[in-house]
Order: structure tokens, then sequence, then C-alpha cells
């Protein structure tokens, strides 16, 4: 590895770390943290998009949304799925 991709990699595993630890206030890897930490194997090569900042910030917004209660399920059946979606048709009116 050249010394550049060395910082780099330094930098993603840090972002990586934080990540994993709290994913509602960690900032996403760059695409060239991602790619440096794709080629040493720190993560799979083919998720890399999921630990970018632009994922991330979808990450972060779901995750806000779970801790808030915004969410609805997991249902056990597609019947008790469309019930919920009817009920919380009803509640929005």
């Amino acid at each position: 590895m050249t010394p550049a991709e060395q910082r780099t990699l330094l930098r993603g595993k840090g972002k990586i770390e934080r990540i994993r630890q709290d994913l509602l206030t960690a900032r996403g890897l760059t695409e060239e943290e991602a790619e440096v930490a794709a080629k040493v194997g720190l993560i799979d090569p083919d998720q890399k998009y999921w630990w970018t900042e632009a994922w991330q910030k979808g990450e972060r917004a779901a995750e806000a949304d779970r801790r808030a209660g915004r969410l609805l399920g997991p249902f056990a059946t597609v019947e008790a799925f469309k019930e919920g979606m009817t009920t919380r048709s009803r509640s929005r009116v």
C-alpha cells in the first residue's frame, strides 16, 4: 500500500468503528476510503456502497425513525400487514 492509501485506510477504520458503535451519529466512508477498506478486506467489496456517506445518511434517517417509533411491524402475515396499514390509515384521518 502507498503511504496515501495507508492514511486513507486509517481514516476509514475509524469511521467503520464509529458506524458499528453508533449508527445514528457516525459518518460514512468516502468512496476512496471504501475502496481501500475493501482492497484490504476490512469490508466486503460487494457491500462498499453500504459504508459510504451517501448510504449512511439514509441509514441514520431510518434509525431515527425506528428509535422514535415511527415504523410499523414486523408483521407475521400478509393479513396482519394489511390490518396494520388499514389501522394506520384510519388514525391519520
